[in-house]
């Protein structure tokens, strides 16, 4: 389902189980100063995802930052109206190209209790 130019919502099956990821789409300068300063998301619409994906559109070759929810929500800023994600803190949190958390134990989820 798309939503607008600069993201979207999508679904997938990761081990069986459905997952929800947010994908943000924002093109970047070659010049660090004009480089984008933020990655609008609105928390309250999507904030149940389960991941969130930034994309680096500098290149054919677009480099992913894969963010868990809880680590999205670490690099928000909440603001009326929307907020944002910072860049410099997601580039400082996420190894680019690194998709382990996709087949990772969810993060915000707790260990099933034995049933023994």
């Amino acid at each position: 389902m798309l939503r607008r130019l600069a993201g979207f919502y999508s679904a997938v099956d990761i081990g069986g189980e459905a997952k929800s990821i947010e994908v943000k789409t924002r093109q970047f300068r070659s010049s660090p100063a004009q480089d984008i300063t933020r990655w609008p998301v609105n928390m309250t619409t999507k904030g149940e995802a389960d991941f969130f994906i930034e994309l680096d559109l500098r290149t054919l070759a677009p480099t992913f930052y894969v963010l868990t929810n809880t680590q999205a929500r670490s690099t928000f800023r909440d603001y009326i109206g929307g907020g944002n994600y910072y860049p410099p803190e997601v580039r400082r949190i996420i190894t680019p190209n690194d998709f382990s958390a996709l087949t990772a134990y969810r993060d915000d989820a707790s260990p099933p209790a034995s049933v023994l």
